[in-house]
């Protein structure tokens, strides 16, 4: 794939998500399923595009994004972090934030060079090979699929 069809991708799951969010009443967005309720989900992804803003950042500039040593942790210290920053139960002020996060880092990743973008800049990933743009966003995308998934289920 390039960037444009990743791009794309990252669009149709943020969309999806957030119409699956949205459809939800407010009283939905708090019963648990299984760890976490689906505002603690909303919580979890605007932090995520935070950080892949700041990791693809330091991927760029030859650096391992922080988050990837709580790797090891299933990134449990990163997520908590977001779910207690992005605390807010009124549902209206979260997706607030979820959309403006999302639209810092789509002008961020809309902005890297598309030679960049599977570019090999010296950063090992937690998991092997090498760590890119490209890969960063793929696995936000992966987890807005899932977790749309997981609250439809």
């Amino acid at each position: 794939m390039n960037k444009n069809q990743d791009l794309l991708q990252l669009d149709q799951a943020f969309s999806q998500f957030e119409i699956q969010i949205c459809s939800l009443s407010g009283e939905f967005l708090l019963p648990r399923m299984g760890d976490w309720t689906p505002r603690d989900v909303v919580a979890h992804l605007i932090g995520w595009n935070r950080l892949i803003r700041e990791g693809c950042m330091s991927i760029l500039a030859g650096n391992a994004p922080f988050y990837h040593a709580d790797a090891v942790n299933d990134y449990r210290a990163v997520n908590a972090d977001s779910i207690a920053r992005y605390a807010t139960r009124e549902g209206c002020a979260l997706l607030a934030e979820l959309e403006r996060s999302y639209t810092e880092l789509k002008q961020f990743i809309e902005s890297v060079e598309a030679a960049d973008w599977e570019a090999d800049h010296g950063v090992q990933h937690h998991s092997g090979g090498p760590a890119t743009v490209a890969r960063s966003v793929d696995s936000l995308t992966r987890d807005y699929n899932h977790h749309r998934q997981e609250i439809e289920a």
